[in-house]
């Protein structure tokens, strides 16, 4: 009988730790042991690779540091074996977006099928949200924390460093210097149209249906697992732009550069 594993792609700013942390607890409330549930960290260098929510096979080994939680490990990516855990949740974070096949498909055991989910959101709100995150002391963590070295917002908007394509550009592994086009927007809708794809509004009723579809969970209250222990990673303070109070140059060069985002966005997740 085959069982569907639940894979999550997680866009930064767009919902992550929150879902990653509900659908954890939800594992921890209904299906395992809480005592035997882990929550593995896959790391390379400084960054997160991929979180695991699994039951070990048997006991860790001293590859795997347990600084200051009780259910979370840090493993390196080097010295993970997917063999060794028994997996129900995986978060592919955005350093794996063009490795995970290699490293979770193939090594997921017989009978075992991945089950994809993504959310997406607004590009401007995402632009907003990403530069008062990684220009706010809640990145303090992060390898990027106070990299926007800008002194406006409207500054970044016109810069460089404005994400344009990016989930093109990451799932489909085309160099950040190469021009995104409709081939490769065709292709990544090929790929997003085996996912399940959700608006960032919808987050919630979307973890449901994954609870349904992997899990047999239906009917579930979310509240039930604690979600007053769940983890978010909100913006408490920052620039809050509107697009309209912009000027006519930024708006102009914003639309330019996140034509494709615009265009994902409409096709899959716009209510």
């Amino acid at each position: 009988m085959t069982r569907k594993l639940p894979i999550f792609f997680h866009i930064p700013k767009c919902a992550g730790t929150y879902a990653y942390n509900t659908l954890f607890r939800v594992v921890k409330t209904y299906i395992c042991p809480p005592l035997e549930i882990r929550s593995i960290i896959v790391t390379r260098g400084e960054y997160i690779l991929y979180r695991l929510s699994c039951l070990p096979k048997a006991n860790l080994n001293d590859n795997y540091k347990n600084p200051d939680d009780r259910w979370t490990y840090y493993v390196d990516y080097d010295d993970l074996n997917l063999d060794d855990l028994n997996l129900f949740f995986v978060e592919v974070c955005a350093r794996s977006f063009n490795d995970y096949k290699n490293y979770i498909y193939n090594h997921l055991p017989e009978g075992v099928e991945p089950y994809e989910f993504i959310f997406l959101r607004e590009p401007y709100s995402l632009a907003v949200s990403l530069y008062n995150y990684l220009n706010s002391d809640k990145s303090n963590h992060e390898p990027t924390n106070k990299s926007f070295n800008f002194n406006a917002f409207t500054d970044y908007l016109n810069s460089p460093r404005l994400q344009g394509s990016w989930l093109i550009h990451n799932l489909l592994n085309i160099p950040d210097p190469v021009p995104i086009t409709r081939d490769h927007f065709n292709d990544i809708c090929k790929v997003l149209d085996n996912m399940l794809v959700s608006d960032l509004t919808n987050v919630d009723s979307t973890i449901l249906k994954v609870c349904k579809d992997c899990y047999g969970l239906d009917n579930i209250e979310l509240n039930n697992v604690a979600k007053s222990r769940i983890k978010y990673n909100k913006n408490e303070c920052g620039q809050d732009i509107f697009f309209d109070s912009l000027d006519e140059e930024t708006k102009a060069h914003f639309l330019r550069h996140t034509k494709w985002d615009r265009e994902l966005y409409n096709k899959y997740a716009k209510c």
